[in-house]
């Protein structure tokens, strides 16, 4: 929940960047294999975990490697794949328990859905990021928040929620552009709506944010 000013701005998520700092103050080591996963490929890609055999390259268009290259924790994922899909479902839980911190899943799962992340896991398995320790357990956790407490972006939102719902909105954004710094606020809002425009900028101006247009 973000407060200026005495006065409830609403609530807000933000993700912790997934570098050497986020596994050292989560796991309290810096060794391991780290994976980003900007697209998933929905259900069926690889992002998904589909078995799509033992060749680690099936799977490095998806799962983009932030650490160094590692063939062995190449083969790990291959092999999380392979037992996530081929494992029969009343030996599944034993099969994970030595690879896949299952516990830990659940939670993520569980913040995922709860917080209805429109460009996530839960929606289309992308978004993700995914660390491998040194003790060969992977750890699913969050690479952005830019859509959270969204439904799946914000040109799909009106389709879904028809214009008489949208124009009770005063104001919505999306942002897909990474870490860059946010260096301007436009707007498309109805004149009535622009002074809630001014006030964002008077919060943020400090930072170097110029005020743009309301076109």
């Amino acid at each position: 929940r973000v407060v200026i000013n005495g006065e409830n701005w609403g609530v807000y998520a933000s993700a912790q960047q997934f570098n050497k700092d986020f596994l050292r103050d989560n796991f309290k080591t810096t060794k391991g294999t780290r994976w980003k996963i900007p697209q998933g490929g929905f259900g069926g890609g690889a992002g998904g975990f589909a078995y799509l055999g033992d060749d680690a390259m099936n799977y490095r268009p998806t799962f983009h490697i932030k650490s160094k290259d590692d063939l062995a924790a190449w083969a790990a994922l291959t092999n999380l794949a392979k037992v996530l899909q081929q494992t029969p479902p009343e030996r599944l839980e034993a099969a994970l328990a030595p690879i896949l911190d299952v516990d830990g899943l659940l939670k993520f799962l569980a913040l995922d859905a709860a917080m209805a992340g429109g460009d996530g896991f839960y929606t289309r398995v992308a978004d993700y990021s995914l660390y491998l320790d040194p003790k060969g357990l992977f750890h699913f956790t969050f690479h952005d928040a830019n859509e959270e407490f969204s439904l799946s972006g914000a040109f799909k939102y009106p389709a879904d929620e028809g214009k008489e719902n949208v124009d009770r909105h005063a104001f919505a954004m999306e942002a897909d552009l990474g870490a860059g710094p946010v260096w301007k606020l436009s707007a498309r809002v109805p004149d009535a709506h622009w002074p809630l425009i001014l006030g964002i900028h008077r919060t943020v101006k400090n930072l170097g944010v110029e005020l743009g247009d309301n076109k």
